[in-house]
Parts: C-alpha cells; sequence; structure tokens
C-alpha cells in the first residue's frame, strides 16, 4: 500500500509538472478569472485579440431563476491579465429582462471584438430576434452601436443561433435560422450586413437578406465569412426535398449576390453539413457526415476546400476527403485551418473497443492538396485515455502555426468533470513537453463547455466555466508551444483611430522598461521610430500619426534580455481608406433633432441641404472648410415635421445624397 501510495504521488507530481512547463508562465495554475467577483456564467466562446491574447464573451446566468439571462464579454492579455481600461467582471454586452441567449464572438478587424446573439427583449417568452454589438479594444463601446446592441433584423417568430463576421471596416455580416414564414416554409437562412456603426448597410433589407427561403429547414448549422471584397460567404445546411445538402450564397457588400451565383444559394457538400471555417488563402473548408448506425450520430466524416467562387478547390478528390470511416458512432466534429493550406479536425467517438468505455477523443489532418497529412493515424488519431473510465466528449481544436494545433476537450467519470488539452505536431505527434493523453486545464473540480483559440504566437488560450467548490463563474488559462512561455512584453492593443494608430504593450516586469518601438510596411523592412518607456503598471504606450488613410502598418517592440535584442510579435494595423460618404440622419429613423453623419477624404469646404419629397429645401447649411475623417453635425434651428427626407451634401465638386426618416 506504501509503495502504491508513493507510485501515486509520484505521478500526480509530474503531471502537475508537466502542467507548469507547459502553460505560459505568467498564468496562475487554476487559470485567469474573467468575472473577478464570480460571476455565474455558462458557454463561454472565444477568440483571439490577435496579440496574444483573447476575448472571451459568455452567457450570464446569475439571474437565471427569473428568466433573465445577459451578455458579457472580458479581454484578457497574453499575461494573464484583465486589459487595462476592461471591468473586472466583464464588458455588460447586453443587460435586459428577457433572455439574451449567447452565440458567437469574432474580432472585428481593427481590435476590437463582435459579438452576436438572440434576444427575446421585445417579445418575451414568445420570439426571439438577432442583435449584434462591438466593442472597441480599449474596452469601450464602439462609436454609433447602442447600450445592449444592434438589431440584425425585427421580424416576427424566432430569429435564432445568429453567427457573425467582421466585414474588413469595422462593420459585421451576419447569418441566422429564421422562422418568419414557418410552418409554410419551414426555417429558413436569413443575412444582414450592419456597418461600423451597427446601421444596416444600404441595400440590405431592413428585416435581413433571404438566402434561401424554400421548402425545408435551411440554417440548422450555419457559418458566414468575409469574402477578400468586402463581400461575405454564408454557408447554411439545408434540407430543402429531394436535394439536401450543405449550400453557400455570395453576397456583395451592398447586398447584391455576386456574378455567377443562384437565388437560394448553391449546393456545395452533400448531407450533412457539420462545420465550415474560413482559411487564410481565398477560400473556406467545410466537413460533412454520412448518417451513424444510431440516431443522432455521425458515421463517416468528409472534407473539402472551396473557393470563394463556390468551385472546389483544384486537386481535392471530387466527393471530398475522407477524414473518418472507422466503425461505431461519432459526433462534434470541429475545424480550424491549420496555416499552411489545410486543416486540422477533431471529434468524439464510440468505435470499438472505446465503445465499451466512453467516448474517446480523436484529430486528423489534411493537408493542402486535399491528401491526409503523413503520420496521422488513419481515422484519426486518438487523443484521451481510453483506460481512465472517462466520458470524453466536444472537443475544440486551434492551430499552433506550424501545422500542428491543439485540441480542447470536456470528460465525465462519476463525480469527476475535468477538461483536457494535447498539443499535436504537424506529423501528428505529441509535442515535446505533453503527456500522452495531455493536460488537465485546471486542477479544481470539474470544468464544462471548455472552447479554445490560438493565441496567434505558437500557443492558445483556453475558456471554460466552473460553478462547484468556491470557483464559480468563467476562466482561462493560456498553454505555450513547448515548455514555458515567458511574455517579458505582449501587446494589450492596436487600433486605427481619428487617423493615427494607438498601440499599447505590457511588460511583466512593471515600471522602469524601456523597449524600441519598430515598424514596417508590406513593401519596406523594418524602421526604429522611438524609444518608449513603461509606466508605473507596466505599461508601454505609442501613437503612430505618420500613417496614411489606406495603408497596412506592422509594428513590434525591440528590448534588450541577456545582452541581446528581442522582438515581441508583430501586429498588424489597417488605416481605413477614407471616401466621400453621407450616412444620412443618425439615428435613423430620428425624433426630435436629428444629426447627419458624413465622411470626407480630404480637407475642403462642405455643404449640407436638406429637402422634403416634393423638393422644398428645409434646411441648408455651408460648413466651411474642415478637415478629412468622419463627422456628425446637428440640424439646430430646423423643424422637421414627420416624414421622409433627402439630404444633400457638395464637397470638391461632388454632390451625394441619403435619405433619412423623421417620426413622432
Amino acid at each position: 500500500m506504501d509503495l502504491l501510495r508513493a507510485r501515486s504521488a509520484a505521478l500526480v507530481w509530474a503531471i502537475a509538472l508537466a502542467a507548469t512547463r507547459c502553460m505560459a508562465q505568467d498564468w496562475a495554475p487554476g487559470g485567469t478569472a474573467l468575472c473577478q467577483n464570480g460571476c455565474p456564467g455558462d458557454v463561454p466562446q472565444i477568440v483571439s485579440d490577435g496579440g496574444g491574447g483573447a476575448y472571451v464573451a459568455w452567457r450570464d446566468i446569475r439571474d437565471y431563476a427569473s428568466n433573465d439571462v445577459d451578455v458579457y464579454l472580458q479581454r484578457v492579455t497574453a499575461a494573464g491579465l484583465i486589459a487595462l481600461g476592461w471591468p473586472v467582471d466583464g464588458f455588460p454586452v447586453a443587460v435586459l429582462p428577457g433572455i439574451q441567449e449567447f452565440s458567437c464572438v469574432a474580432r472585428d478587424g481593427l481590435g476590437g471584438a463582435l459579438v452576436a446573439w438572440e434576444d427575446s427583449r421585445y417579445f418575451p417568452g414568445t420570439a426571439t430576434d438577432p442583435f449584434a454589438q462591438r466593442v472597441m479594444a480599449n474596452g469601450s463601446l464602439a462609436p454609433g452601436w447602442a447600450p445592449n446592441g444592434n438589431s440584425a433584423s425585427l421580424a416576427p417568430r424566432d430569429q435564432s443561433n445568429p453567427q457573425i463576421a467582421p466585414d474588413g471596416v469595422g462593420g459585421a455580416y451576419l447569418i441566422w435560422q429564421d422562422s418568419r414564414d414557418y410552418p409554410t416554409l419551414g426555417y429558413d437562412a436569413y443575412g444582414q450586413h450592419l456597418d461600423q456603426h451597427g446601421v444596416e448597410v444600404p441595400g440590405w433589407p431592413g428585416g435581413g437578406l433571404a438566402l434561401a427561403a424554400l421548402p425545408g429547414d435551411q440554417a440548422g448549422y450555419s457559418f458566414v465569412f468575409a469574402d477578400d471584397s468586402g463581400g461575405a460567404v454564408f454557408v447554411w445546411s439545408d434540407g430543402r426535398p429531394n436535394a439536401a445538402g450543405g449550400y453557400a450564397q455570395h453576397v456583395n457588400a451592398d447586398g447584391a449576390l455576386a456574378p455567377g451565383w443562384p437565388a437560394n444559394g448553391a449546393k456545395v457538400t452533400a448531407p450533412f453539413l457539420r462545420v465550415a471555417v474560413r482559411d487564410e488563402a481565398g477560400g473556406f473548408f467545410a466537413a460533412w457526415a454520412t448518417a451513424g448506425p444510431s440516431t443522432g450520430f455521425d458515421g463517416s466524416y468528409y472534407l473539402m476546400r472551396f473557393r470563394f467562387d463556390g468551385s472546389p478547390s483544384p486537386g481535392w478528390p471530387s466527393g471530398g476527403t475522407l477524414a473518418c470511416n472507422a466503425p461505431g458512432n461519432r459526433a462534434g466534429i470541429r475545424l480550424d485551418a491549420d496555416g499552411a493550406g489545410g486543416a486540422l479536425l477533431c471529434w468524439y467517438d464510440y468505435r470499438p473497443p472505446y465503445d465499451l468505455t466512453g467516448g474517446e477523443i480523436f484529430a486528423a489532418r489534411v493537408l493542402a492538396d486535399g491528401s491526409l497529412a503523413p503520420g496521422w493515424s488513419a481515422n484519426g488519431t486518438l487523443l484521451s485515455d481510453p483506460t481512465d473510465g472517462m466520458q470524453s466528449y466536444d472537443p475544440f481544436v486551434a492551430r499552433d502555426g506550424l501545422g500542428g494545433g491543439f485540441v480542447a476537450w470536456q470528460s465525465q467519470g462519476g463525480s469527476d468533470r475535468p477538461s483536457s488539452i494535447q498539443h499535436l505536431t504537424g506529423t501528428g505527434a505529441v509535442a515535446s513537453g505533453w503527456p500522452m493523453y495531455g493536460l488537465r486545464v485546471a486542477p479544481s473540480a470539474g470544468q464544462e463547455d471548455t472552447r479554445i483559440a490560438a493565441d496567434g504566437q505558437g500557443g492558445a488560450i483556453v475558456a471554460w466555466d466552473e460553478g462547484c467548490c468556491g470557483r464559480t463563474g468563467i476562466w482561462a488559462q493560456r498553454y505555450g508551444p513547448v515548455g514555458p512561455t515567458p511574455v517579458q512584453l505582449s501587446l494589450v492593443s492596436a487600433a486605427a483611430i481619428d487617423g493615427h494608430i494607438s498601440l499599447e504593450w505590457f511588460g511583466a516586469a512593471g515600471g522602469g522598461l524601456r523597449a524600441t518601438a519598430y515598424r514596417r510596411t508590406e513593401s519596406a523592412g523594418w524602421l526604429a521610430l522611438t524609444t518608449v518607456s513603461a509606466d508605473g503598471t507596466g505599461h508601454l504606450r505609442y501613437e503612430d500619426r505618420a500613417v496614411s488613410p489606406g495603408q497596412r502598418y506592422a509594428y513590434r517592440l525591440g528590448y534588450l534580455e541577456a545582452g541581446a535584442e528581442q522582438f515581441t510579435a508583430e501586429t498588424w494595423v489597417d488605416v481605413p481608406a477614407l471616401g466621400l460618404a453621407l450616412e444620412g440622419f443618425r439615428p435613423n429613423p430620428s425624433v426630435g433633432v436629428p444629426r447627419i453623419a458624413f465622411t470626407l477624404p480630404d480637407v475642403g469646404p462642405v455643404r449640407l441641404e436638406v429637402f422634403d419629397l416634393v423638393g422644398r429645401e428645409v434646411f441648408s447649411r455651408d460648413v466651411g472648410s474642415i478637415a478629412a475623417g468622419a463627422h456628425e453635425l446637428a440640424l439646430d434651428g430646423a423643424s422637421l415635421s414627420p416624414g421622409i427626407y433627402v439630404t444633400r451634401l457638395t464637397h470638391g465638386g461632388r454632390t451625394i445624397t441619403a435619405r433619412g426618416v423623421m417620426t413622432r
């Protein structure tokens, strides 16, 4: 018995040592609490913040018993700290009576985050609508977005399961499952485009664009990605009679279908579409399943890469790459692009003989040419421990940037409910320093709803929820690629604001740290800009005002360590190109005194005029010469009755118009 105790103690010590070596040094072994006061929450969703940290959104359930559920968002840095400027209990994305049922989070492309959810504020207990919110990198609400979010559609019946993607210029595309035509047509797929201020882009219907409104249910599984031209590709599972499968639709930024794309979408996969993700080369991956031996489970898994024109990627098998056809049931397939043109897959599996011990976790890699990667086991490489008596399920995968990836999953066995993480290299081998069956993400009694995102620096960040044994709320932990990951300097925020670029880093060494700020462009090498010093809290800040609209810049810091200059990971920031634009009334419709929102590409005089629908001028003003950028002007002194008006802006020899509505 003493020998058994000694061996058990040695095993526990070895696992703890491995976990310490693999998790980032600045993070506590139990993770970082994202709601510092232990707020009860669940189903966290996570996305990289582009600087080594992450945005995590969750469903807040402290008032669940009274049918009141809210949505919160938090930003954690690469050093395991709540980002400067963010509330310690998270940013209140939507805090209203009724159910705000959280769906997803994405980066906004400008340093901040986008969140989407279904919301019953207008129809408590009877119907939900898709809402979205944009939060800046510094933890403030993005300009133009309303507290508690902006609606993407207000239509009868339920609009559920919204998914969101950035449009590249601060706005967002959404897709959701819509029941406004139920039961005549079943559930339909609808989409919407909101601009950088959360307003519907002209050309898109106020209730959303019908991507597929046909008999049979559409959008049970739905996904959306920005293309490389300002538009978006929408992908959904579709049960239309005699033609079920995965469908896609390509829509331009103005709401028009891309040339060559048919109404109601083009079929891209066989039934049953399960997941789709964007790649980095102008396309997307889609995975689908055949029916499993048991109801509610999958059989075989297939993967295909498509270009944004809807055509399969050249060289791939015509019916897709077979990733797994092992006997038995499986479910929960997830995807991530591997960063080298291929894809990483994971799922949980009940194949013999593991069906007798509970589900186990498997992973596979498919290369850019559609072939299975060498070194990975046929039908998937086993990640979880088949002898531990655990039921393992619900895995998620994130790339490591070198062809391999991290997989995190949940398990359950008796009263024990651990979540685990494993790191596989691009050849399918367990990464150096990692145990054979992975690590437990936290030493506490149990973790649930585990999600993972690549940190962009070779590691990954895991988020989960807990509600037991003194650990309540949402937690996160960061894991490095091999051994410990010292974080001397980590990016906190990088954003283009009012024509300049604002950057902030954090140094774990605290005040007194000095570094050199470097910048490069896509056509020129690194240029040393200036020396920056940490303040008393360890934060280093720099504003670059020598930038041009429409250009892209990369930044990094250089600092001395052990007598040699070390560098932070580079981060790219796009400075939006300025064009002459007129949004018209803000808000629209308006009550009282509206404001006119417009953007100028260069300095110069501006004249604004407002006309009613019969052509009578009801307001005019010569604004004078003002700077390039975004502006707002209140229509002080104008007395506008309820109705529709036309606003006209003249600048630099050009005239543009927009419509606005006044209500009582």
